[in-house]
This record gives C-alpha cells, sequence and structure tokens, in this order.
C-alpha cells in the first residue's frame, strides 16, 4: 500500500461492533471537515462515508497480507508456496498486453501501486466531492490540509 491505512480496521470489521468514542469522534470531525468545504446533509454524509471507504479500501491490500502471513508462518513451505503463486500470477499477466508491460515495474509487486498513488486518488476524490459543490460555494480541497 501506498498511503496510511488502517489494516487492524479491516481485519476487526468482521470480528467486532465498529462504534464507540473514537469512532464517533472521528465521524464527528470528518462531518466538520465537510461541513466547513461546504457541504451540508446528505451530501456532508455521502462525502464522509466516501473518504471512510477509500481509506479502508486502501488498507485491503495489507490486511490480506497480514492474514496470509499468519496463516502461512506455521507452514515450513510457506516461501516457496508464496514463490509458486507469484511465478503462477506472472504467468497469468503475461497473457494480458497492458500487464505484460507492467511485469517488470514495480508496480508488479503484490498489493504494488506506484509512489503517492494514495495521495493521486484521495485528491481527486476529492476533487469530485468539490464539483459537487454550488458554484458561490466552490473550496479547492488539497490533501494534506
Amino acid at each position: 500500500m501506498t498511503g496510511p491505512g488502517p489494516v487492524w480496521l479491516v481485519q476487526a470489521f468482521g470480528s467486532f461492533l465498529m462504534f464507540g468514542p473514537g469512532k464517533a469522534r472521528y465521524d464527528d470531525h470528518i462531518l466538520a471537515v465537510c461541513e466547513a468545504a461546504g457541504l451540508t446533509g446528505t451530501l456532508a454524509d455521502q462525502a464522509a462515508a466516501t473518504v471512510f471507504t477509500f481509506v479502508l479500501g486502501n488498507a485491503l491490500g495489507p490486511a490480506a497480507a497480514a492474514s496470509l502471513s499468519r496463516k502461512l508462518s506455521g507452514d515450513a513451505n510457506a516461501e516457496q508456496l508464496m514463490r509458486d503463486s507469484m511465478a503462477e500470477a506472472r504467468e497469468i499477466a503475461s497473457q494480458f498486453p497492458r500487464l505484460r508491460a507492467r511485469l517488470e515495474t514495480p508496480a508488479a509487486a503484490y498489493a504494488a501501486a506506484p509512489d503517492d498513488t494514495f495521495a493521486f486518488c484521495l485528491q481527486a476524490l476529492l476533487d469530485g466531492l468539490d464539483a459537487q459543490l454550488a458554484p458561490h460555494e466552490h473550496r479547492a480541497w488539497r490533501v494534506g490540509e
């Protein structure tokens, strides 16, 4: 993964109820950010859910890798199993021209993406939310604000 991500959160989603003071604090804060940007009511709720889902989605790859690592930790053949699986994945990818062209790049690594992909995608998402504002309320979002 190329950005921050609560890997533990993805793993916890299937095991625990995910509401408490910390989640309420986060929800209240993201709604305040949305409202300060000019989003209100349902649009603020949708924007908050969109950002949360985006971050959660970015944590899926590392969460899957952590889960697989735990699963294979007791297997003496784990490294060979991973090498074989990656070789099979490369063989399948080589049958598709756009994937074949990327096989020798960092993007070919398991759960990899180019540097700054998280920030790029988050900025694109925020730009899309910004487009939802009425023209007189237009405020550009910037990642890192």
